[in-house]
């Protein structure tokens, strides 16, 4: 949260410096999507170019139960949408449909810790599920600074009130996977180069958004 805090204050402080500058207005805007719900700032530094900042979080987490194993497993995950950006946006035409384009601090991340809830009896030896031991598992990006690039409907510097659409998507490039174990079960987690290599056809991140914006 610290990064999204930063860039959310250096977009702020590149848009009070263009507003200031061109003596335009700042419009505030609320936005749900694929980044998760967020806010966002914008202002017109040109007659045809906007500039707007925001920043979007979402946590989720739930609590899975798998039984078709030979030991029954609990996966406690949690999926956090965290990121902030910097856009311009570019109206050639009708001042309503927009070309996008920009950078997002995207510190999107799926946590996930794995543990068995039962003995487990093998050659006649039982291991309590403390024996055995977990998994922690982590999702992420390692290049979190990400460009962006998509449309746009809705011009917030020409009405009070503006709806809002954004298709898009983030050159994320491939995820990685970081896994760490203990008790019995710990050499299981010199697995994640293999599993990592699922993700490596992830590399887009589609970004689809509506909402409004209140014009001040």
């Amino acid at each position: 949260m610290k990064h999204l805090s930063s860039a959310l204050i250096l977009g702020l402080m590149l848009l009070t410096g263009a507003t200031q500058a061109q003596a335009q207005t700042f419009s505030i805007g609320a936005r749900a999507g694929t980044l998760g719900p967020g806010v966002e700032i914008s202002t017109q530094v040109l007659p045809y170019l906007n500039v707007r900042a925001g920043a979007n979080y979402l946590a989720y987490a739930r609590n899975i139960e798998v039984n078709d194993l030979e030991v029954t497993v609990d996966a406690d995950s949690r999926l956090q949408l965290s990121s902030g950006s910097l856009l311009v946006d570019y109206l050639p035409f009708s001042k309503v449909l927009r070309l996008s384009g920009g950078l997002v601090y995207n510190n999107n991340n799926i946590t996930s810790v794995v543990m068995p809830t039962e003995s487990y009896t093998i050659e006649g030896k039982t291991f309590s599920p403390e024996r055995i031991g977990s998994i922690d598992a982590k999702i992420r990006h390692g290049n979190r600074l990400q460009p962006y690039l998509g449309l746009g409907l809705g011009n917030p510097s020409t009405g009070r009130i503006t709806p809002t659409l954004d298709l898009g998507f983030l050159y994320t490039d491939a995820p990685s996977l970081s896994m760490h174990g203990h008790g019995m079960i710990a050499p299981t987690a010199g697995q994640a180069a293999d599993l990592e290599a699922a993700f490596y056809s992830f590399k887009w991140y589609p970004v689809v958004a509506v909402g409004f914006s209140v014009r001040i």
